[in-house]
């Protein structure tokens, strides 16, 4: 998940996942004041890449970026 402060960062997320070749299968927002979550799942079954989280830890109001593996 990505936690962010309730700025328009979300189609940057989605322009870096693109740049890189991964496919969004759904994408869930929620929001809370001043905070968001977005959920991104992807179709890849490969690790992404640290750097691909670390460019989007990188967005302005982007808090957090999280991979969870189910």
């Amino acid at each position: 998940g990505v936690q962010t402060c309730a700025l328009p960062i979300f189609g940057s997320v989605g322009t870096i996942l693109g740049r890189h070749k991964v496919n969004i299968a759904n994408f869930a927002l929620g929001r809370e004041g001043d905070r968001a979550l977005g959920v991104v799942n992807v179709d890849e079954t490969a690790e992404i890449p640290k750097s691909v989280t670390d460019e989007i830890r990188a967005v302005t109001g982007v808090r957090d970026v999280k991979i969870v593996r189910v």
